[in-house]
């Protein structure tokens, strides 16, 4: 816990954010939480059926701005793995609402 290091997350090569990461919580290979200047992500992963699902929080400032680059993120990650991509939603409500951030932040 505690490991900091520097990351870029793309959209186009025109399009990039770049952000210093710090490891809070991690549960191989079930769990990972990363918080950063801006909010923090938690991915956790499960077995159902014979697929593994991924679901993953991003509570951040912005949030809305993210979503194209998250699902951009969740496509080329199947990609790479050869995977197919089952679904992908999202959810956002603003933070500081009733339900906005997980009872876990």
């Amino acid at each position: 816990m505690g490991a900091r290091f520097g990351q870029v997350w793309r959209l186009a090569p025109s399009e990039a954010v770049a952000l210093e990461v710090q490891v809070s919580e991690a549960i191989a290979p079930h769990l990972l939480e990363l918080h950063t200047s801006r909010g923090f992500g938690r991915w956790t992963l499960a077995e159902e059926g014979g697929l593994t699902l991924v679901h993953h929080t991003w509570a951040a400032e912005g949030a809305a701005a993210w979503a194209p680059l998250l699902r951009a993120g969740a496509e080329g990650l199947a990609r790479h793995l050869g995977l197919c991509l089952k679904e992908q939603g999202s959810w956002l409500r603003p933070a500081g609402e009733a339900g906005g951030l997980p009872p876990w932040y």
